[in-house]
């Protein structure tokens, strides 16, 4: 809130992260705990946590897994750089816009992150989040019309190993059966995905 000219903001030490307020939205601007799988809340006290300030988590050594809300707008420049034991990143953000750059991208220097996770609602996939510095080998999905929906899938593909592994409900997609529901498909949507012997496509494509 404010008094006068006077901005007041509170920092909330809770749900293993340290949460700034302002205007009614919540910024995680640090860690809180000693855990090493992080799951970040999308609200608290009926206010929505809106986004992760920049290098909110660099270098936390411990750290391994984060879950990232369908909440989350805006991920700040090396919200995440050199974590260097991390290996999983669940994204469930649905429309996030990044504020990282190729020399500062979110997660920077997280050479063990292997396993990504993608939520169903997920929509955008922004610049500069998986850019260089990781190996992404392993994706997991539950929806195979939404990742096909998703725009930006370069923004995954392009970057980590040379030999990556789809999973549509934690089994490998080796038959690709592409629904009618679908009307097209995502740049670089299975690019780079060895698994993969055949694909059909369906009419609606």
């Amino acid at each position: 809130g404010s008094f006068g000219d006077l901005l007041l903001t509170a920092v909330w030490d809770v749900y293993d992260v340290r949460l700034k307020e302002s205007d009614g939205n919540y910024t995680v601007i640090g860690i809180n705990t000693d855990k090493t799988d992080i799951v970040i809340k999308s609200s608290y006290k009926g206010k929505p946590v809106t986004s992760i300030g920049s290098s909110a988590f660099s270098g936390w050594s411990k750290l391994t897994s984060v879950t990232i809300p369908e909440s989350i707008t805006s991920i700040g420049s090396s919200a995440f750089s050199e974590c260097p034991e991390l290996t999983d990143v669940i994204w469930n953000a649905e429309n996030c816009v990044s504020e990282g750059s190729s020399s500062a991208p979110i997660f920077k220097s997280c050479y063990k992150l292997v396993n990504l996770t993608i939520g169903k609602n997920v929509k955008h996939i922004p610049l500069y989040t998986f850019y260089e510095y990781n190996k992404i080998a392993n994706i997991y999905i539950t929806d195979l019309t939404a990742w096909c929906k998703i725009s930006d899938l370069s923004n995954i593909m392009n970057y980590g190993s040379n030999e990556k592994r789809l999973y549509l409900n934690d089994e490998l997609v080796t038959d690709l059966v592409i629904p009618d529901s679908v009307t097209s498909i995502g740049v670089k949507a299975f690019y780079k995905c060895i698994g993969l012997t055949s694909a059909t496509l369906g009419h609606g494509v």
